[in-house]
């Protein structure tokens, strides 16, 4: 597919729909790259760092493509605290359908893997009432996608998905069940 560089602005043939660099820009080679002093990442200044150096949070919005905004809720409640129901029906429908549909095709065994480490996490925070504790598993799955998605064993869609929702349960303790509610209705969605 034909692609423009984000360094240099040419044209380029891309492997991949997320490579965001021509072969030049990417080693190094190309003038518009500062010779090699760029972030040596196929997939642009995305994922991970943003400007100046790491962050521990990331964002959907820093990259095109993926998980559609609509499918990103900014809160898993109500407002006298219930669980929203599209957690359970149009959202859960929707995230399954974009992660079957955006290239490679994620298999249900993938997708459980990682929700059996929200499970876990969810598990640790009951057993122990360390919600500290149980962020270390959500934050986890971050480098997790983004390899799994690097290795073609996901895809961008799961990795916005893992990233929007892990960052959303973030925000307060009882986003962790609104978490793993909405992770177990996908799975339950998910046609192979």
């Amino acid at each position: 597919m034909k692609k423009k560089c984000i360094s240099c602005g040419k044209i380029f043939d891309a492997p991949k729909a997320t490579y965001f660099k021509c072969p030049e820009c990417y080693s190094g080679k190309s003038p518009a790259s500062g010779g090699g002093s760029e972030m040596k990442n196929p997939h642009g200044p995305f994922q991970g760092s943003k400007g100046g150096g790491p962050r521990s949070n990331f964002s959907q919005s820093d990259r095109p493509g993926g998980l559609p905004k609509d499918l990103c809720l900014d809160s898993f409640f109500t407002p006298d605290g219930a669980i929203r129901e599209e957690v359970y029906i149009k959202t859960a429908k929707g995230i399954a359908q974009a992660l079957a549909e955006d290239t490679p095709t994620v298999t249900t065994a993938s997708v459980r893997r990682f929700f059996e480490s929200v499970r876990a996490a969810y598990d640790r925070y009951l057993q122990e009432r360390s919600y500290p504790k149980a962020l270390e598993g959500i934050f986890r799955l971050h480098p997790l996608a983004k390899r799994s998605q690097d290795r073609g064993i996901t895809n961008a869609a799961f990795t916005d998905f893992i990233f929007h929702y892990a960052n959303l349960t973030a925000k307060d303790e009882k986003n962790l069940r609104g978490f793993k509610e909405l992770f177990m209705s996908v799975v339950c969605y998910l046609k192979k």
